[in-house]
């Protein structure tokens, strides 16, 4: 052992040999009125050698040299070289080696350098014999906070030539970016045939042949996920073109819903001018609130199927995206159109005083044709309205998904309204005078 006086000793990595490295912080002050800094060499054989940056020597240990550089302060930025020497990162950002006779140099000349590139940390990887360093660009800005300004990259170089031979961006998560400071202060690289480890509190990156994964508690890497969709949300977010889709959504269902009562008051207006009342029928009594009924009975029928194929939408699996987005759309057009044709022939034919139900294919057609077409419609603006929208959670489009219910509706009530016979200006619910006005009725009686 030796005392050695009015010294401070920094981190330490092994020799290999028995022996080890040691950064020199010297606290008092030397002839030049400086404190002495450099590294000494503990030897296998009990020996103290030293190299300084001021060419003078501490008490009980030998001068080899002067320092070549300054080595930073910490234990993350030396690595032994598996040779008796060691890596470390200068004060000035750059990576030296230093054999087992103390000669120093600068490792490579491939290091890459930026105006806020930083050195993180380094590890030997004595089995594949590289050099592994994590580079970060960031920057200390006001009240010491942390301000990253590019991203924290991997470098592997070759240990004996220095030839830098990868050069990749290391996906760290949100969570661990958002505390910078901890982050970098605490990062640590380590490299074993040809596998790497990024750890920091918190977070364990690994790479492999494959690439880069994320080790952490399921919940973790869920909650990640969520914050990088939600970040490329934002990142491509256009709230104007989501606003005009909303609006165009809206217009949809009231122009599907409105129109259909517009179009029934209007016919039973024109019948009540032809003197075509003497008969009943849906156009004699309350076609209005009729229509608007059966717009609200398939805005109902039409909620549930209709959430199930937006919820599509967001899916990232392509196998139930296309479920949702396919075979909801089916199932809403299908429910829609049919809860539309059953309700409407039913209301029209109880206004006519009939017992029996009776529905035309014409009808049919015209209330599945427009679910179909309200379906594809809603679809393509809550498309729109999603991957436009600035908002950062699913339940924000709620009021969204009601539009739509209410825009498949619509149109489907008013294409019913428009082709079915018995809602026609000169309907004559009378036997046999249907054929006559209404060459194309079909008649399904249950």
């Amino acid at each position: 052992s030796v005392v050695l006086p009015g010294v401070a000793l920094g981190p330490a990595v092994q020799d290999g040999e028995g022996g080890f490295w040691v950064m020199l912080r010297r606290t008092e002050r030397t002839s030049n009125y400086k404190p002495m800094r450099g590294y000494l060499h503990y030897t296998s054989r009990g020996e103290w050698l030293m190299w300084s940056d001021s060419g003078e020597v501490v008490e009980g240990t030998q001068l080899e040299g002067r320092a070549a550089f300054l080595i930073d302060p910490s234990s993350r930025k030396m690595a032994p070289d598996g040779q008796g020497g060691f890596y470390a990162i200068g004060r000035d950002r750059v990576i030296y080696h230093v054999d087992a006779a103390g000669a120093a140099r600068r490792f490579s000349k491939d290091q890459p350098a930026c105006n806020y590139c930083q050195p993180m940390t380094l590890d030997y990887d004595a089995t594949a014999k590289q050099l592994h360093l994590l580079l970060s660009e960031w920057r200390e800005g006001e009240g010491g906070k942390i301000e990253v300004m590019g991203a924290t990259r991997w470098l592997r170089f070759e240990g004996s030539s220095g030839k830098l031979q990868a050069d990749e961006e290391v996906p760290l998560p949100q969570q661990a970016l958002a505390r910078a400071r901890q982050l970098f202060d605490s990062v640590r690289i380590a490299a074993e045939a040809n596998g790497v480890w990024v750890a920091a509190p918190d977070m364990l990156l690994h790479r492999d042949a494959k690439g880069w994964f994320w080790l952490t508690q399921v919940s973790s890497a869920q909650r990640e996920l969520a914050t990088r969709q939600v970040n490329t949300q934002l990142a491509e977010s256009n709230p104007a073109s989501a606003q005009l889709a909303g609006l165009a959504h809206i217009s949809m269902a009231a122009a599907g819903g409105l129109g259909a009562v517009g179009v029934a008051m209007v016919r039973k207006s024109r019948r009540s001018k032809l003197l075509l009342n003497e008969k009943p029928g849906v156009l004699t009594s309350t076609p209005g609130y009729i229509s608007a009924a059966v717009w609200g009975f398939g805005g109902l029928t039409a909620w549930y199927p209709a959430n199930f194929m937006y919820d599509g939408l967001y899916s990232q699996v392509p196998g139930v995206r296309g479920l949702r987005l396919i075979g909801g759309g089916l199932v809403t057009t299908l429910l829609t159109g049919g809860v539309v044709w059953l309700t409407g022939e039913a209301f029209a034919g109880s206004s006519e005083g009939s017992e029996a139900f009776t529905g035309s294919g014409r009808a049919a057609a015209g209330a599945f044709g427009g679910a179909a077409l309200g379906t594809v419609g809603s679809l393509a603006l809550m498309r729109m309205f999603t991957q436009n929208s600035p908002a950062t959670e699913a339940n924000t489009f709620a009021l969204q998904k009601l539009v739509g219910a209410a825009a498949i509706s619509g149109i489907s009530t008013l294409f019913y309204v428009a082709v079915s016979e018995k809602w026609q200006t000169e309907y004559d619910p009378g036997p046999g005078s249907s054929s006559s006005t209404v060459p194309l009725m079909t008649t399904f009686s249950f």
